[in-house]
């Protein structure tokens, strides 16, 4: 594949007004170690679940949580925060 091949397919969908959209086949051994040991770091200093904004700002991007989820990696779990809050937490399994 040339090099920026990447870029060029972006602007190639963009101009033809469709999303271009990342398939994740699986996640890499490393990348599924990372993830649990971010998540639970996260919870043992925070004492709460991350969101996904919280993964995203790891590089966990949301194509590879969705993939996380049907690999039975971690789950998906509804947290009421201090304030009231409900949002999305994630936890290992």
């Amino acid at each position: 594949m040339p090099s920026g091949w990447n870029e060029v397919a972006t602007r190639a969908f963009a101009k033809a007004g469709r999303p271009l959209s990342v398939t994740v086949m699986a996640l890499d051994l490393f990348t599924r170690r990372r993830m649990i040991r971010y998540i639970e770091e996260f919870r043992s200093k925070q004492g709460q679940l991350p969101t996904l904004a919280d993964l995203a700002q790891e590089g966990f991007d949301s194509e590879r949580v969705k993939q996380a989820l049907k690999e039975k990696v971690i789950e998906e779990f509804y947290v009421t925060l201090t304030n009231g809050t409900i949002v999305k937490g994630y936890k290992t399994t």
